[in-house]
């Protein structure tokens, strides 16, 4: 027993052991591949190359003098000899630059004396990568050594690394002379090596072409990949600049005629060094500016940076279409440009935000700029090969790494924002109120935030939640199908108990549907409260007139069917009475106890609505009109027959009813018309049971068409197809057959061709605000019509026309009316415009205003219809108006009243005190005339005199008194002017001046 627990203890203590080993060993192989062996190699590197031997010649070439010549112009025609003998006496120099010129150099040297090897004889290396073609003759005896080009070689001259060489042969102390060709930017200088040293050379410059082709290519390569996986432009971009950057150090390395081990053929070359050259200053500004975009967004660089991005407009233009001597400056005075305002730039940058990219960025054009300076360093150092480890390759190199360490530090940058971002989305997808879920199709909750866990509970969490559990039926299915057909759904429904609102709004991916949930409880009940108040009377609760209109539109698209529908309009008796004797108060509670009666006894099938103070619409659902006629009679009686109590008080009240049928293709408003007349008409009438109907052909309704009908016509262009205008003469009782003057009146004729009356015409144009149309076409009919017919109007001092009121008020008419006044002069001056009485007192102001417009133009003024309103003569001076027109109800019944023909008196004792003439309407008799003329009336018109008539027909007559038929008008009118003067009461009337 003890034995066993032994070994049990045992085998545990091992267990742990091992486990412990296992979890030690993990954290020793991590640090072992993170630290130790990355410093291990980087320390064998740093060994190999401060203290290993390096692979490179063991000797060094020796720099010879020569003699060098150019011919203006060479077309090829110069012979070996004439070249030597030119070379002859010029100073040997150790090299000779072209100047971009591409005219042949003729060039003569003698190589040294330097022993063979086993390699092969001594060589010289012409190591220009501008050189195109090279010939070489024995100087002495101009014997050809050899020829060669980019692409053939032949005799004693090869390709060698960026140039030529000679080979198997010995030119040691034997003068040669030779000619060569170059494109570019090209420098001549002539080398002699041992045959051993050289293959070293060519060893190395094949190494460190493969070193930078294969480092920069592979590097490419991964970029490359890099920006598939991670589907990012900007990387491909970066896999160009690599690429061009290899190429621009294989060009500075002298190996571009080589590309990935292949020679490039000579017709291409210069085509492509033209296009690497002109390509790498837009990928590396577009780098600058893709990766320093924020950074350059702070400094506020915007003239720059579009100056940045036109430059390699030129350079490319320049590489298709320019040689290459000429593309050449092109490309230096843009690169100097273009890289000056990147290293300004980065400049900014650095002080203001130093950003890391920047930094980086600023450190590979720092190593691009030492390579470049490299040679000149070499030069001024006097060392013939390149510095120490500074050379084209490392320099490309470098550049690309430390370019990609930009980019790696920007993708850094982005990464995490991009974790920033997600941490602060997580914090608020956790602590925001709303509700989020992730669902799948069948409707399994499969996560969620803690607002949800809140709003649905904690079990929603677990991802074994389903959504049927917790709402309606149906709303899944509901959501599903609006996803698969819209990207985006909003749906609001119950919860699986009916006791709350939910509103959902989800969006569908990768099979998942995500969204959020919210509950809108309160929303939906407080919106419920405001569509009842909307939709009902707060005082009474019934319907509002938007509701109760609502229904009645949804009565009128229905109509037709076979189930009825009637309108009544119930407008209340005696209920103002309520409010005038006991308030408000009171008569507010009679409202409430009336509208529950009413709705009691309507139903539940039947709709009631409050539409004014006391006046209500019923709309009878399912009841003929003689139905609601009944109904209505029945409520009648039972509003007859109840008393209202409110606290110790008891009111009565009565009803009156108007109601129509309901058919289609009327208007809602025509309806509540058509009910609301048939309504006065039954308080107007006392009709028995206050009740009147209105039947689908009650003449209410033809009217009503009718009456739609012209105002449709009432336009500008209609208006003068069925309008004219007439005239009555107005007579002058001081000189009656003397003056011709008239009133314009308004004449219509209806489709058929009846004369329609013209004061329900303008009603109906005032009511829907056309009455401007009509004013506009008689104003402007009138003042043509009196200049054409001046010259047969002699007699006629005056014209009176009436303006209505809209009229008045309306700055548009009158302005309108003002620029015809103007464009009519002497027609104007003949105008007489009527104005109400009521007219001019309901805006004092504006009419003032528009008679001393009026006045402008020499146009009177009359003040009609006087007497029959409100009349208040303090206005009368203040309006100085010419004439006052007495209204004619007051006039045709004065000759037998004399309390009437007082007040006629009065008002012809005040017109006359104020400077103002008379005119009296409605004579239609020789009693009236003379009773007129007794209380000293300016002028009269009516009947008695004449009846409108067509313009042409005024133009016959000498004066108003022409027209004249009744012999006793005739004689009251003789008897007048016998006796010119009539005495009444000691008041004498004597002729006055006439209104002109």
């Amino acid at each position: 027993m003890r034995n066993r627990r032994i070994r049990r203890l045992l085998l545990l203590a091992g267990r742990d052991l091992v486990r412990a080993f296992f979890r030690r060993n993990s954290i020793w192989l991590e640090r072992l591949c993170f630290i130790g062996l990355p410093l291990a190699l980087a320390g064998v590197m740093v060994l190999a190359l401060v203290h290993w031997e390096s692979d490179g010649p063991a000797g060094n070439a020796v720099e010879l003098p020569f003699t060098a010549i150019t011919f203006a112009p060479d077309d090829g025609g110069i012979k070996p000899g004439v070249a030597r003998e030119a070379l002859s006496g010029i100073p040997p120099i150790s090299s000779f630059d072209t100047q971009l010129s591409e005219a042949p150099v003729w060039f003569s040297f003698t190589p040294p004396v330097l022993p063979a090897d086993a390699s092969g004889p001594p060589l010289v290396y012409f190591p220009s990568r501008h050189a195109r073609t090279l010939s070489c003759w024995q100087g002495g005896t101009l014997r050809p050594l050899g020829s060669a080009t980019r692409s053939s070689t032949s005799g004693a001259l090869i390709l060698a690394n960026a140039g030529f060489a000679t080979t198997a042969v010995d030119l040691s102390g034997v003068p040669v002379l030779c000619r060569a060709t170059f494109v570019g930017p090209a420098r001549l200088s002539i080398t002699a090596w041992r045959s051993a040293d050289f293959d070293r050379t060519v060893q190395v410059f094949a190494n460190d072409m493969g070193l930078l082709e294969g480092g920069l290519t592979v590097l490419a390569v991964f970029m490359l990949l890099a920006a598939i996986v991670n589907r990012e432009p900007v990387y491909l971009v970066f896999v160009a600049w690599l690429l061009v950057n290899a190429r621009l150090g294989a060009i500075s390395a002298g190996w571009d005629t080589h590309w990935l081990g292949h020679q490039v053929p000579a017709t291409w070359l210069d085509g492509i060094r033209k296009f690497v050259l002109a390509a790498n200053f837009p990928l590396t500004a577009y780098l600058f500016l893709r990766l320093l975009r924020k950074d350059l967004d702070r400094i506020d660089s915007r003239t720059l940076r579009q100056t940045l991005e036109l430059i390699y407009i030129p350079m490319f233009a320049g590489a298709l279409f320019l040689p290459y001597r000429q593309f050449i400056p092109m490309l230096w005075l843009g690169s100097v440009v273009g890289y000056g305002i990147i290293v300004y730039l980065l400049a900014r940058i650095l002080l203001v935000a130093q950003s890391r990219i920047a930094l980086w960025f600023a450190a590979s054009l720092a190593v691009t700029a030492i390579a470049a300076f490299s040679e000149i360093v070499r030069a001024m150092l006097g060392l013939s090969g390149p510095l120490p480890y500074v050379n084209s390759v490392t320099a490309a190199l470098c550049s690309g790494l430390l370019a990609a360490t930009a980019l790696a530090e920007q993708m850094r940058s982005e990464r995490s924002g991009r974790e920033e971002a997600e941490v602060a989305l997580r914090k608020t997808y956790d602590q925001v109120p709303v509700a989020f879920f992730t669902a799948d199709a069948a409707g399994r909750i499969l996560r969620g935030n803690p607002a949800l866990g809140r709003l649905l509970g904690q079990q929603t969490l677990d991802g074994s939640a389903r959504w049927q559990q917790l709402f309606e039926a149906g709303t899944w299915e509901s959501l599903s199908l609006t996803l698969s057909q819209n990207p985006r759904a909003q749906l609001r429904f119950q919860s699986i108990t009916h006791d709350a609102w939910y509103e959902v709004r989800a969006s569908i991916g990768d099979g998942l549907i995500e969204g959020s949930i919210e509950d809108i409880t309160e929303s939906v009940t407080a919106n419920r409260k405001l569509m009842y108040l909307a939709d009902h009377d707060q005082l009474t609760g019934a319907l509002s007139r938007r509701a109760i209109e609502q229904a009645l539109r949804s009565a009128i698209r229905s109509a037709g069917t076979q189930t009825p529908t009637s309108l009544a309009y119930m407008d209340l008796d005696r209920f103002k009475t309520v409010n005038d004797l006991f308030g408000h108060t009171a008569g507010d509670a009679v409202l409430r106890q009336f509208c529950a009666q009413v709705v009691k006894s309507l139903g539940g099938d039947h709709l009631l609505g409050r539409i004014g103070g006391d006046e209500f619409l019923i709309l009878f659902n399912g009841l003929t009109l003689a139905e609601a006629g009944a109904k209505c009679r029945e409520l009648v009686e039972q509003i007859d027959g109840s008393s209202f109590r409110v606290q110790d008080l008891a009111f009565r009240i009565g009803v009156s009813f108007g109601a129509v049928e309901v058919t289609a293709g009327l208007e809602v408003a025509d309806l509540i018309s058509a009910a609301d007349r048939a309504c006065r008409e039954a308080k107007r009438k006392f009709i028995a049971g206050h009740v009147v109907t209105y039947g689908a052909d009650a003449p209410a309704f033809q009217e009503h068409e009718e009456e739609r009908a012209l105002v449709a016509r009432l336009t500008p262009e209609q208006a003068p197809k069925f309008l004219a205008i007439a005239m009555q003469p107005i007579m002058s009782l001081s000189d009656p057959f003397a003056a011709l003057d008239f009133e314009v009146l308004l004449r219509a004729r209806a489709p058929d061709g009846t004369v329609m009356p013209a004061g329900r015409v303008i009603a109906v144009a005032e009511a829907h605000g056309r009455v401007g149309v009509i004013d506009r076409w008689v104003l402007r009919e009138v003042l043509e019509w009196l200049d054409t017919n001046l010259a047969q109007l002699t007699s006629t001092r005056f014209v009176t026309m009436n303006f209505s009121g809209a009229s008045i008020n309306d700055e548009q008419f009158m302005a309108d009316a003002y620029a015809m006044l103007r464009a009519h002069p002497r027609a104007a001056s003949r105008l007489c415009a009527e104005i109400t009485e009521g007219v001019a007192l309901r805006d004092f102001g504006q009419t003032r205003r528009v008679i001393e417009r009026l006045r402008e133009f020499d146009v009177k003024l009359a003040l009609d219809d006087f007497g029959a309103g409100y009349t208040s003569f303090m206005y009368l001076s203040d309006l100085q108006a010419d004439v006052i027109k007495i209204d004619g109800a007051i006039i045709e019944s004065a000759a037998r009243h004399p309390s009437r023909l007082s007040i006629v008196q009065a008002i012809a004792d005040l017109s006359r005190n104020l400077g103002m003439r008379s005119i009296a309407e409605w004579v239609e008799d020789a009693e009236t005339l003379r009773a007129m003329a007794e209380v000293g009336i300016d002028y009269i018109q009516g009947f008695g005199i004449a009846k409108p008539m067509a313009p042409a027909e005024i133009l016959l007559g000498p004066h108003a008194a022409h027209w004249i038929s009744d012999p006793a008008m005739r004689k009251a009118l003789v008897e007048i002017q016998a006796n010119r003067a009539v005495v009444d009461d000691g008041i004498t009337f004597s002729t006055g001046k006439n209104l002109h």
